[in-house]
C-alpha cells in the first residue's frame, strides 16, 4: 500500500509539473537569469547613441505581455502592440555551467564543447542579424552582455497573468518591431479580396530572400510560416538565431534551388487558398531566377 501511495504521489507531482510547463509554455524567471554572453566578443563598432538609448528606455517603461516562445527566447509584446521584447533563454549557459562542475568523465569535454559552440553560433547570429540585416529583421536594440548604464527594470506579465520585474542591466534581451506572421497576413488579405496587396507581399518575401542570398548569409531554419512576417506590408525575418555567414558563395543554380525549396510550402498553401496567388508566385520566381 505504501508503494502504491508513493507512486501515485510521484505521478501526481509529475502531472502537475507537466501541466504547469504546458500552461506557461515553459517560461519561468529562472530561464532568463544568467542568460548573457560574457565570454563572447562584442564588436567595437556596434554601439548605441544617447538618443537611441533614450528611445529604448521609453519603450521599456511600458509593460510587456507574454506572446510566444521561440527556439532561443521568450517573446513579450508591448502594451502599445508595436514592439516585441525577446528575453533570451539561458539554455546553453545553464548547460555549460552544469558541465563545468562535473568531474572529468569521458563525455564531459565533448558535451561542453558542443554547448559552447552552439552558444557562440547563436550569439554570432544575433550580431549578424543586427549588423547586416537590421532593416530586414526590424531589430533596433541588442543587449547581450551585462551592463551598468541602463539602470532600469521592465515589467513583464507571463501567460498566467503574473507580473515580474526584470533588471535590464543583468539580462540579455532584444527589441524588435512587431510583425504579423506571413500566413496570417496572407489569410487576411485573401479574406478581404485584396489580391493586389497580397501579390506585393509575395514580391516582398522574394526580395527579402534574395537580399539574404546576395549578402551570402545562410539560414538554418528558413521556414516562411514561422520565421517571416510583415511590418507595414513589407516582409521581415522574425527568427534571429539561425543566421551564419556563408563564406562559399552559392552559384545561381544553388540560389535558384534554395528559393524554390523555401517557397514550396507557401505555394502549396496559396494553391489551396487562392490559386491566382500561387500562379503569381511562380511568375515572380521565374523573373527572380
Amino acid at each position: 500500500m505504501f508503494w502504491i501511495k508513493a507512486l501515485f504521489g510521484l505521478l501526481s507531482i509529475f502531472g502537475v509539473c507537466r501541466l504547469a510547463h504546458h500552461t506557461t509554455e515553459g517560461f519561468r524567471i529562472s530561464k532568463i537569469q544568467n542568460n548573457t554572453f560574457e565570454n563572447e566578443e562584442f564588436p567595437a563598432g556596434l554601439s548605441f547613441s544617447a538618443v537611441e538609448e533614450k528611445r529604448v528606455k521609453e519603450i521599456l517603461s511600458q509593460p510587456f505581455t507574454y506572446l510566444a516562445r521561440g527556439k532561443q527566447s521568450f517573446v513579450f509584446v508591448s502594451e502599445d502592440q508595436k514592439t516585441v521584447l525577446k528575453l533570451l533563454n539561458n539554455h546553453y549557459q545553464w548547460r555549460i555551467h552544469a558541465h563545468s562542475l562535473l568531474p572529468n568523465i569521458p563525455w564531459k569535454e565533448e558535451n561542453l564543447s558542443y554547448f559552447e559552440k552552439k552558444m557562440k553560433m547563436t550569439y554570432q547570429s544575433y550580431l549578424l542579424a543586427f549588423s547586416q540585416m537590421r532593416e530586414e529583421t526590424g531589430v533596433f536594440f541588442l543587449h547581450l552582455k551585462k551592463s551598468d548604464h541602463l539602470k532600469q527594470k521592465v515589467k513583464i506579465v507571463d501567460k498566467l497573468g503574473i507580473a515580474h520585474e526584470v533588471d535590464l542591466d543583468k539580462t540579455a534581451f532584444i527589441l524588435q518591431e512587431r510583425a504579423t506572421l506571413a500566413y496570417t497576413q496572407f489569410a487576411e488579405w485573401i479574406e478581404k479580396k485584396d489580391i493586389s496587396t497580397a501579390k506585393a507581399g509575395i514580391s516582398s518575401i522574394l526580395d527579402l530572400l534574395k537580399t539574404r542570398l546576395e549578402r551570402e548569409i545562410s539560414d538554418r531554419d528558413p521556414l516562411i510560416r514561422t520565421n517571416i512576417g510583415f511590418i507595414a506590408g513589407k516582409a521581415h525575418f522574425l527568427d534571429l538565431g539561425p543566421f551564419s555567414k556563408n563564406f562559399i558563395q552559392k552559384t545561381p543554380s544553388e540560389q535558384r534551388q534554395e528559393l524554390q525549396k523555401i517557397t514550396h510550402s507557401l505555394k502549396l498553401w496559396l494553391t489551396e487558398k487562392e490559386p491566382s496567388l500561387a500562379e503569381f508566385l511562380d511568375e515572380e520566381l521565374s523573373k527572380a531566377l
